[in-house]
């Protein structure tokens, strides 16, 4: 393979996975609802197109988010155990 070759090919598989990339973030953004979009308000435009832009975005709105239903109940539901200090239930919970 010459070297325009390997350029050209590098070229064309970079171009192929940024159009990749587009269409996912297009796809993401046109799917998302309601807090999911607020999130997208804090984003410019023209970032709006990169797919890493817009995951790391959701990520740090989200993270644990979904655990956060399931600590409420073990506080609701956490009873000291027989033989328990109060220190070792409080650094449990």
């Amino acid at each position: 393979m010459d070297k325009h070759h390997g350029q050209s090919l590098r070229l064309s598989l970079t171009s192929s996975a940024l159009r990749m990339d587009f269409e996912k973030a297009s796809q993401l953004v046109a799917l998302l609802r309601g807090s999911a979009v607020e999130v997208l308000q804090g984003i410019p435009a023209d970032k709006l197109i990169v797919l890493t832009t817009i995951e790391k975005a959701l990520e740090s709105k989200f993270r644990d988010s979904h655990l956060t239903q399931f600590y409420r109940i073990d506080l609701k539901t956490r009873r000291q155990k027989p033989g328990e200090s109060l220190q070792e239930l409080a650094t449990d919970v």
